[in-house]
């Protein structure tokens, strides 16, 4: 799991919580660590420093929490090489300027969680979470790590499904990666925008009655909410047309919302369609918002990094959860 972003967010939702007086709060971070191997530890301090920078953002810019910082530490350390690291030492540290809320970065609750934690830190003062709240499970985005990273994986080994479609009488298979060159013009340029579009025409052309079986490109019309460039390019690129991919936004390029993502795919022999929508819960917390500040010009150095995360985030979502945990028939 290391730093990945949806782990990220767990840390992120169990501070949140334990938040009363954020600017005068510091969240430390927990894990187990080595004190023996310094080659395996490297690898902990690198994940762990990753991630108090991610939570750090989603505090801040994802969930409003104006934390003051967030650090890092183990339970298992060489406390001659890497003193400031050793958890105890962090919390009294941080105790000094700020309260502490500790964190702990364990798959699953026990005796580290339970016991040797607080132990280590008998006679501080510090906020911890309650029992069942004390490790990356339970939290939804366990399974959301499951989903994304086996899915990844198995594209990896076997490819990424390809949009089918006829052109005439011949079958035409169209991969993201095509998409994603014309949209890059040339580059590879695949973001959630293209995305969504991409995995929404899957999901509409698996839909074998509406289209008796593999659809044609003269009997596809496409109607989407959305009014970016990636949206309109990809369906533009699979239906090899301009005239039957239809923009009807509610809102212009900037101020745009959950509400752009929803498409009509067309059979215009039949006339029957079906309509998609991206599932709200996709998006990250004040996704939106930060998009609108950065697109206004008005975003911070520290906003457009969380965007920059929140939109890296998305990215994986719309790529590689399952299709029906990403869009919803209306």
């Amino acid at each position: 799991m290391d730093n990945h972003s949806l782990i990220a967010q767990i840390l992120t939702d169990r501070a949140a919580k334990l938040s009363v007086n954020a600017t005068n709060e510091t969240v430390v971070i927990v894990a187990h660590g080595t004190s023996k191997n310094e080659t395996l530890f490297a690898g902990w301090n690198a994940s762990s420093a990753s991630l108090a920078k991610k939570v750090k953002l989603m505090l801040r810019h994802s969930k409003g929490v104006n934390i003051n910082d967030v650090r890092y530490s183990f339970v298992n350390v060489n406390a001659t090489l890497h003193p400031e690291l050793a958890l105890r030492t962090a919390v009294e540290d941080v105790s000094t300027t700020s309260n502490p809320i500790v964190v702990p970065l364990f798959i699953s609750e026990g005796y580290w969680t339970n016991t040797k934690i607080p132990k280590l830190l008998t006679n501080l003062s510090y906020a911890y979470p309650a029992r069942g709240e004390r490790a990356l499970t339970p939290h939804d985005n366990v399974p959301n790590w499951i989903e994304v990273t086996a899915y990844k994986e198995f594209t990896e080994e076997f490819g990424y499904p390809a949009v089918q479609i006829y052109d005439g009488e011949k079958l035409v298979d169209i991969t993201i990666e095509d998409v994603g060159k014309y949209h890059g013009e040339g580059e590879i340029e695949i973001c959630p925008c293209v995305a969504f579009a991409f995995r929404s025409t899957l999901r509409a052309f698996s839909e074998e009655e509406l289209w008796d079986g593999i659809p044609h490109r003269s009997d596809v019309k496409i109607i989407s909410a959305n009014p970016s460039d990636g949206h309109r390019m990809t369906f533009e690129y699979i239906l090899n047309s301009t005239d039957d991919v239809v923009i009807q936004s509610p809102t212009d390029i900037i101020n745009v919302t959950a509400d752009n993502y929803v498409y009509t795919f067309i059979n215009k022999t039949t006339n029957e369609s079906v309509t998609l929508r991206v599932q709200e819960d996709i998006f990250p917390e004040r996704f939106f918002e930060l998009r609108t500040k950065k697109k206004l010009g008005t975003a911070t150095p520290e906003e457009k990094k969380a965007l920059k995360l929140l939109w890296k985030k998305l990215l994986e979502k719309a790529m590689y959860k399952p299709l029906d945990r990403v869009f919803e028939e209306v």
